[in-house]
């Protein structure tokens, strides 16, 4: 099991079991962040606890990528 949390612990989520593979995408978000990407979906293998803002790009409509964010930290 895969467990994070956001810096000030208001946000937390599990990935329930081990990634096939990740991603490292190269765009300006991702790089910014240096994140890795695996995939599933909540509800699934994926379980996020607190309640996150969304950020939604508005030039990207089908499919929408949201972004998933404490907006305390």
């Amino acid at each position: 099991m895969l467990t994070g949390t956001c810096h000030c612990g208001t946000i937390g989520w599990t990935f329930d079991g081990l990634p096939d593979s990740a991603t490292a995408c190269n765009c300006t978000l991702c790089r910014r962040y240096g994140v890795l990407w695996i995939y599933d979906f909540e509800g699934g293998l994926i379980a996020v606890s607190g309640k996150p803002s969304i950020y939604t790009r508005a030039d990207r409509t089908d499919p929408a990528l949201e972004i998933q964010f404490c907006a305390r930290c």
